[in-house]
């Protein structure tokens, strides 16, 4: 939960952080995606040093490190070029590890005997209630200048609680390379993932620009907010029923 927490800093006020620094909404646009772009190659990679490692919990807080001290640059360097540069190394350093994180929620889950939705749909409450007291923090103050403080004093709890949560190491031999290409051979798996990035790129588009398209309508910080809030409480009641039916099945 404390980690999507972070994530409620980021994703709804960023663009509006951006265009507030005098970017256009291309600019904007460019900024964001950037993540996503990088996730492709960055997951992979990550992915296969953990397996190598035979470690998550280590790979995850080196990243999250990596990920804080690229946020630094983020946020104090000026100019679209250095923007850029830092968020690319953000997002390459935080994006993969929520896949390493799902992988420990996920033998943590087994291991209680537990379903993963029951415990991932507290990641969806803590992003929920961050983005609306995010919201109503940075309207009280009247501007998303203070961003960078609030994401910075967030990733305390993470750190603190990532010492003292238990490693996972993976089950099968580490991933190799002959893997990873018999993998890319697949052709039905392939399809797969053109069918997830056709329909990712919507919802995409709604999460980086919908701050933007509110604040021009006026809305405040704490209105965007609260239009998050509804969505990842939409998400967590998703994990809530499937958890239930599938339990019932």
């Amino acid at each position: 939960a404390l980690y999507y927490s972070s994530n409620a800093v980021l994703l709804p006020y960023l663009p509006l952080y951006f265009s507030e620094k005098g970017f256009t909404a291309v600019q904007v646009g460019m900024l964001m995606v950037i993540g996503p772009f990088v996730a492709v190659f960055a997951q992979p990679v990550w992915g296969y040093i953990s397996d190598r490692l035979q470690t998550v919990k280590w790979v995850v807080g080196a990243l999250w490190a990596c990920g804080v001290l690229s946020s630094i640059g983020m946020f104090y360097m000026d100019g679209f070029s250095a923007k850029l540069t830092f968020v690319t190394l953000l997002y390459f350093f935080l994006m993969p590890t929520q896949p390493l994180l799902d992988a420990l929620s996920i033998r943590a889950s087994e291991e209680a005997g537990i379903s993963y939705g029951s415990v991932r749909m507290w990641g969806s409450l803590g992003f929920a209630v961050s983005a609306v007291i995010v919201g109503g923090l940075l309207t009280a103050i009247g501007g998303v200048e203070p961003l960078k403080w609030m994401y910075w004093g967030i990733w305390v709890c993470p750190f603190l609680l990532l010492c003292f949560l238990k490693d996972v190491k993976a089950s099968a031999p580490p991933i190799t390379f002959r893997t990873i290409a018999s993998v890319m051979r697949n052709g039905p798996f392939l399809w797969f993932l053109l069918f997830v990035l056709i329909m990712t790129l919507p919802h995409r588009m709604n999460d980086f620009f919908l701050g933007l398209y509110m604040s021009d309508l006026g809305a405040a910080e704490q209105t965007v907010g609260l239009a998050w809030a509804v969505a990842a409480l939409a998400e967590a009641l998703a994990f809530g029923v499937f958890y239930r039916l599938l339990h019932n099945v």
